[in-house]
C-alpha cells in the first residue's frame, strides 16, 4: 500500500513542501486509524506525478521523509472523461505501453469509473501473453 494524498487539492498541497509534508502525515494518521498502529508505508505516489520542474522542493521532502516515489509510465487515459468506454481505454493503454519493460499503470478505481474494471481482464491476458509478469512495487 501507499500514501497519495489526504486531500488531492494540487493548489493546497503543492503551495509549499510543508503543505505536502501535512498532507502525507495527515493521510498517514487516517490509515492508521483505519489499519492500525502498525501500519506503515514507505511508497508515495505524488497527485499529478513528480516530473515538472517547479516539483523538485516536493520531491526532495518526499525523499527527506523516507519515501520511495514511483510514477507512472503507461495510461489507459481513464482520467480524460467521465467515463470513456472500453474500446478508448484499452487502446490507450496498449498505446502508451510500447516499449516498457517495467509498466506502471495509472488507472483509476471510483465508482465513476466501471469501464477502467471492464477493461482489465483483456489487458491482464494480453499482458500474461507477452510475457509480462505481475509484482508489487515493493518487488519492483
Amino acid at each position: 500500500m501507499a500514501i497519495h494524498t489526504n486531500t488531492h487539492n494540487y493548489k493546497q498541497i503543492y503551495s509549499s513542501p510543508d503543505a505536502l509534508q501535512k498532507d502525507i502525515e495527515d493521510c498517514d494518521r487516517v490509515l492508521k486509524d483505519i489499519l492500525g498502529e502498525d501500519f506503515s508505508t514507505n511508497i508515495y505516489r505524488f497527485p499529478g506525478g513528480s516530473y515538472r520542474k517547479n516539483k523538485e522542493p516536493f520531491v526532495n521532502r518526499v525523499e527527506e521523509m523516507g519515501y520511495i516515489y514511483y510514477d507512472w509510465n503507461v495510461l489507459n487515459g481513464d482520467a480524460e472523461g467521465a467515463n470513456p468506454d472500453v474500446s478508448y481505454l484499452n487502446n490507450k493503454f496498449w498505446s502508451s505501453a510500447n516499449g516498457w519493460n517495467v509498466i506502471i499503470s495509472l488507472m483509476h478505481d471510483t465508482n465513476a469509473k466501471t469501464n477502467t474494471v471492464e477493461s482489465l481482464p483483456a489487458i491482464i491476458k494480453e499482458l500474461k501473453n507477452r510475457g509480462y509478469e505481475f509484482k508489487t512495487l515493493g518487488e519492483v
